[in-house]
């Protein structure tokens, strides 16, 4: 499916090598608990504002 997206674009070859090494490094895994980590920490700020304890 990457390799369709980036196919069709319009963007010069040397953009697309860069692209292509980012998405081969990606981790699925690693980006999922990356973004639950950020999820928690938002949580925690908005509830701290307004005057809720969240342990």
């Amino acid at each position: 499916m990457w390799n369709r997206r980036i196919g069709v674009l319009d963007v010069a070859l040397e953009i697309k090598e860069e692209l292509k090494e980012i998405y081969e490094k990606l981790n699925p895994a690693e980006l999922r608990e990356r973004i639950l980590q950020l999820q928690d920490k938002l949580f925690k700020l908005a509830t701290s504002v307004r005057g809720i304890k969240y342990e």
